[in-house]
């Protein structure tokens, strides 16, 4: 049996997560937790096999998830956090041995939640969207010590892909993600450029030096390669 502890701010997802782990015959709600700073106390009273943590109680407090993790051995945290498929997809050029690295502003335009809770020992992450098997899965996942996320965080979490500095291309900005969004969603150079206020030489230039650090021959490629990702821009319905 999996004991499961809810910490999450926001009751009707509260409410929701304890209803869908209730459902399943392998796992059961030892406790939930409202504010981040009964967190904590809660873990060491209930000692779960998996702590289910709201992402705004880690913004609040970076040290959080190491702490729990240091303190209480056994306990496994899986973060709810706020990133949606296509944000993972776009992560998922990470996967690319030809890919190269997301600069910090550009890790943050997609929503470096995940990213930030996993290197500070969380087990997984799981949307705030996920539907109740997906939830389980993950929660069984965390609970035999494996990670759970999408594929992209095999390139994030193996050596050398952890954000250390390493030798390559410069890092991808978050204006030329906004743009690999904009050519999967299919618009042309003009449109791009309409779309982000700036002149469409400048669209070109981007394009160059995208296709240049992901290793593409063309903007065509580029956009199959997009289009494979289901990628869309992060800003756009």
């Amino acid at each position: 049996m999996i004991d499961v502890l809810i910490a999450l701010d926001e009751p009707l997802l509260r409410l929701g997560i304890q209803a869908a782990v209730e459902e399943a015959q392998d796992c059961r709600v030892v406790g939930s937790v409202e504010a981040p700073v009964d967190v904590e106390k809660e873990v060491a009273e209930r000692r779960p096999h998996v702590l289910v943590l709201d992402v705004h109680f880690q913004r609040r407090d970076r040290e959080l998830i190491p702490r729990l993790v240091e303190t209480y051995e056994g306990v496994k945290v899986l973060v709810v956090v706020e990133h949606s498929d296509e944000e993972c997809s776009l992560r998922a050029l990470l996967s690319d041995p030809k890919a190269a690295r997301f600069s910090e502003d550009a890790l943050e335009h997609l929503d470096e939640c995940c990213l930030t809770s996993l290197r500070s020992s969380a087990r997984g992450c799981v949307s705030r969207t996920a539907d109740p098997q997906g939830l389980l899965h993950a929660i069984r996942t965390v609970a035999a010590g494996e990670i759970a996320a999408s594929p992209w965080l095999s390139a994030v979490l193996s050596p050398g892909g952890s954000g250390e500095e390493k030798e390559g291309p410069a890092p991808i900005s978050a204006r030329e993600l906004e743009v690999i969004g904009l050519v999967a969603d299919g618009l042309g150079n003009k449109q791009i450029a309409r779309e982000l206020g700036i002149r469409e030489q400048t669209v070109k230039n981007h394009l160059a030096n995208i296709m240049q650090k992901l290793g593409v021959r063309s903007r065509l490629e580029l956009g199959l390669h997009a289009v494979r990702q289901h990628l869309r821009s992060p800003n756009r319905d």
